[in-house]
């Protein structure tokens, strides 16, 4: 949806009482206009209760335009059982990591795009913004399922995490998605000690 119309939309929800009022609303905005992800975020804030959150985003899931950017929408969503839900509203697979794994194997199926500076940016500072390494898996996991990195992103993303077992839990998801292999050892200078080194070599070698 352009910016103007956009502006207009979110004018007409904020003078809606009833959440059903809202919802009219935006499925008939719905019916001929399709909506970033950083607009289904403004829009989910104009919501309070996480049900209706969660009903809206049922109702936006088939007019999201930009599939690879679903992480930020995450972002909308404060409680971690709401963003599971959300999980599966955006078809999102329920083992991530068996999925990717079979995706890899496959000859015939290609790596997504490379996620694009700006959406990495953005993940990033979502990543930086959500303190705890529990929070912060939904989010790679969400980015990892429709798109690919190059090993310097996948260098930025370790680095938000503190500790070296949650980096190489990062890493595991990770692994699946990297666009440019040949440079897979640089990823290995996150890692300070020695035993983590090697995990990482191991869990980049099983991935091939």
């Amino acid at each position: 949806m352009e910016d103007s119309a956009f502006a207009e939309l979110l004018d007409t929800i904020s003078q809606q009482i009833s959440f059903q009022e809202k919802q009219s609303v935006v499925e008939t905005a719905a019916n001929e206009n399709s909506f970033s992800c950083d607009q289904v975020v403004q829009l989910l804030k104009q919501y309070n209760l996480s049900k209706e959150k969660l009903s809206l985003l049922e109702v936006l899931r088939p007019k999201i335009l930009d599939q690879g950017n679903t992480f930020k929408i995450l972002d909308g969503l404060q409680f971690a059982k709401d963003k599971q839900k959300a999980f599966k509203i955006l078809k999102q697979p329920e083992y991530l990591e068996m999925a990717l794994k079979s995706e890899l194997a496959n000859p015939e199926k290609e790596l997504p795009p490379e996620i694009e500076d700006s959406a990495f940016s953005k993940l990033l500072t979502s990543l930086y913004e959500n303190h705890l390494p529990k929070a912060k898996f939904p989010i790679i996991e969400m980015a990892a399922y429709r798109n690919s990195f190059s090993c310097a992103k996948i260098v930025k993303i370790l680095e938000s995490f503190l500790f070296s077992r949650h980096k190489l839990r990062a890493l595991q998801i990770l692994r699946y998605r990297i666009n440019d292999r040949e440079n897979d050892f640089f990823i290995l200078s996150v890692f300070k000690r020695s035993l983590d080194k090697k995990r990482a070599s191991q869990l980049l070698k099983f991935s091939k």
